[in-house]
């Protein structure tokens, strides 16, 4: 793994620990999802305190 994608994935790793944290705070509310990001085709998500990944939806191609 090169640095550029160590970087994407502690960032991620980072995104995901504070919702985690955020969601135990809100432990009587209900929340169906603190985070949804991309990273390398995959969507990752974090729905009911549970880490969930997705191949990514494909891109909108550009109108030129």
């Amino acid at each position: 793994m090169r640095g550029g994608e160590l970087g994407k994935v502690e960032a991620l790793l980072a995104a995901l620990d504070q919702a985690v944290a955020e969601n135990a705070e809100d432990a009587g509310r209900l929340s169906r999802s603190r985070l949804k990001q991309t990273l390398g085709g995959a969507l990752v998500s974090l729905i009911d305190g549970r880490i969930c990944v997705e191949p990514a939806p494909a891109r909108r191609r550009r109108a030129d």
